[in-house]
């Protein structure tokens, strides 16, 4: 074994093998060594949970696969793990966290919350903390979507809002966005105060423990909307204590049912 790691060298000797091998190509009629075709199969990356514990594997594998707003390092260019944000900082290179979208690897998980809720009452064998752990990650909510519509650059839209309690709709007095809410994005390209504030709201984490213990605040757009039943302006706020990931962005304000 050499005393010395020499990068130059060994990578560029093992590049060249993975390119001679076409390493990185997907092949469409893969063959096995006996020249017959390979089935179709599916890799999952990693089960959740299986030992019961919770590691840097299963924070990283799932970081990377299905996560839509990620803690970005903007020096070592790397999506961190919440863990790996000590203060709003990098844990390596000690610069501000920003949020940010990275396009990835996308998997319709969400549409089998249900079967896999229904299968953890016939393992057994499972610990009960692991399957309380299991129901708690999948987290389902129990609600209806609202329409509230609104015109903007000349077209008709409508802002959807999830609620799990749909009886509180006749006492909304606004309506939050989460700060990479599309609608928000488009108002702070004509208002400098609503860019700043949604710049600073990037550099906080991601995690829902970790918003739900930060100061709540928020920013008045002067922008409105019209409530889908009563017919009055509703106005748009942007909080920081909105999840893009949860829902549809954006959270009903009902004053009189929830003091938050």
């Amino acid at each position: 074994m050499r005393d010395k790691y020499v990068p130059q060298e060994i990578e560029s000797a093992a590049h060249a093998h993975w390119r001679s091998i076409d390493a990185y190509r997907a092949r469409e009629h893969a063959r096995d060594a006996a020249g017959r075709p390979k089935p179709k199969y599916y890799v999952c990356s990693m089960l959740p949970y299986p030992s019961g514990k919770l590691h840097m594997g299963h924070v990283r594998n799932y970081t990377l696969n299905d996560v839509q707003v990620v803690n970005w390092d903007p020096v070592d260019q790397t999506v961190l793990a919440n863990e790996q944000v000590v203060d709003g900082r990098g844990w390596r290179s000690g610069a501000p966290v920003e949020k940010r979208e990275i396009p990835g690897y996308y998997l319709a998980i969400t549409r089998y919350a249900d079967e896999l809720l229904e299968a953890l009452d016939r393992m057994d064998e499972w610990p009960p903390q692991v399957r309380r752990m299991q129901e708690n990650w999948i987290g389902r909510s129990v609600g209806v979507n609202f329409g509230f519509p609104y015109e903007i650059d000349g077209q008709a839209q409508l802002l959807r809002v999830f609620t799990t309690r749909a009886d509180t709709i006749m006492g909304v007095t606004f309506v939050a966005l989460a700060a990479e809410h599309p609608l928000a994005l488009r108002l702070a390209r004509d208002d400098r105060r609503l860019a700043d504030f949604i710049e600073e709201c990037r550099r906080g984490g991601v995690a829902e423990a970790e918003l739900a213990t930060i100061e709540k605040r928020g920013i008045a757009t002067g922008f409105d909307v019209t409530h889908p039943l009563t017919g009055e302006p509703i106005p748009v706020w942007i909080g920081n204590y909105v999840l893009m990931g949860y829902g549809e962005g954006a959270v009903m304000g009902v004053p009189g049912h929830d003091e938050r």
